[in-house]
């Protein structure tokens, strides 16, 4: 069965996120499993802020039947990242680190 797994990591600030969220796609993807990337949210909410994409992001953490959650190695460095990581934990959401 595909697994449904969103890729978190630092986006605010890294010239390099669509890169490096396009590459954990693809592994995810190549692994059989269906990735989920917060980092096209810009396609479809242009022109919105840190809270509007943050409130996206934790929503679909609750209620996008997430089976997991790939964070990348920069993770750490974001508040966003964090705030969905304590979100993954109280949803016991599987959670593995690049």
């Amino acid at each position: 069965m595909n697994k449904r797994i969103y890729i978190s990591g630092k986006i605010t600030g890294n010239d390099n996120y669509q890169t490096e969220f396009a590459a954990a796609e693809e592994r995810i993807r190549a692994a059989g499993d269906i990735p989920i990337n917060p980092a096209k949210l810009n396609e479809v909410m242009p022109q919105s802020n840190w809270n509007a994409y943050i409130d996206v992001c934790l929503t679909i953490l609750e209620k996008g039947n997430i089976d997991a959650i790939y964070f990348l190695t920069n993770w750490r460095d974001s508040l966003g990242a964090s705030l969905e990581q304590k979100r993954a934990k109280d949803l016991k959401i599987k959670i593995t680190y690049e």
